[in-house]
């Protein structure tokens, strides 16, 4: 990760601590990097360093916050796997809470079954969910793909 100099040493440590993997955290830097440029900071402006590390403290704070919440335990209960709870508070842009109701509400609709009977596998299935996919869009997948 050495391409990153200027990024808070400490704050890459504490992903670390949270279980994040270098496999993980290299393309998250790589993103907020590009973020960066996108928005008009290139790499000699002053305030590229403030901006990346404001959006680390907020990927840590909303990792903690579904950590502290019992969100985490709720997330492993429905299935989902623990890289991809840390992808979900890096990527997703649904609110953890809203991810959780649309995740039960697929499960309560039959519809996460019906996709798994078509084929598709279960991180298949949730990285739909995490999209924003609704009932009623997996619905019209099942449809379709049936």
């Amino acid at each position: 990760m050495h391409q990153f100099l200027d990024i808070d040493r400490s704050l890459v440590e504490e992903l670390v601590r949270l279980g994040y993997t270098k496999d993980e955290i290299e393309p998250i830097l790589n993103a907020l990097e590009l973020n960066a440029n996108n928005a008009g900071l290139g790499r000699v402006s002053p305030k590229r360093t403030r901006f990346i590390t404001a959006a680390l403290d907020a990927l840590i704070q909303r990792f903690k916050d579904v950590l502290n919440s019992g969100q985490y335990d709720a997330f492993l209960k429905a299935g989902y796997l623990p890289d991809e709870i840390r992808s979900i508070g890096f990527t997703n842009l649904l609110p953890t809470t809203q991810l959780l109701v649309n995740t039960g509400l697929a499960y309560a609709s039959g519809e996460y079954e019906r996709l798994h009977r078509l084929g598709y596998a279960d991180v298949q299935i949730r990285s739909l969910i995490r999209a924003g996919f609704t009932v009623v869009q997996l619905r019209a997948l099942a449809d379709r793909v049936n």
